[in-house]
């Protein structure tokens, strides 16, 4: 890994690359599937992600949880910060330790059809059922 990607909080594969996301610089570093890093598909977090956790890769975005605020941020494949897709997470799931694509791509579909708000308890990661 390259040197400035010291304190990796999660891995993504996306694009045929796979992105770690740093805690130490607020960055993620993309790296070529033979492990060489690509500065050019790096990107920097949001100034209000200032403790990421965890990225995931689903329907074209990627997902950074934060530990900070408890809440995921989304970026487009491009990096580029993509505040409307954005979550908030449930206040008993505070300081997330980290984010899995199935159960990510499951809530957020349950959300997009309209999931009823007085079942939120349903989409809490302990609840999450594979299929």
């Amino acid at each position: 890994m390259h040197d400035d990607n010291s304190f990796p909080q999660g891995i993504a594969s996306a694009n045929g690359r796979f992105y770690v996301v740093d805690d130490s610089d607020d960055k993620v570093y993309a790296y070529s599937d033979s492990g060489q890093w690509v500065p050019a598909a790096d990107f920097h977090l949001h100034d209000d992600n200032g403790s990421p956790e965890g990225i995931a890769w689903a329907n074209g975005r990627f997902y950074v949880v934060d530990d900070g605020d408890d809440k995921v941020y989304a970026y487009l494949d491009s990096g580029q910060y993509a505040a409307a897709a954005d979550l908030s997470l449930h206040e008993d799931n505070a300081s997330p330790g980290g984010i899995a694509y199935a159960y990510l791509k499951a809530t957020l579909q349950a959300i997009a059809d309209a999931h009823p708000a007085t079942d939120n308890d349903q989409l809490l990661r302990w609840a999450y059922t594979p299929t």
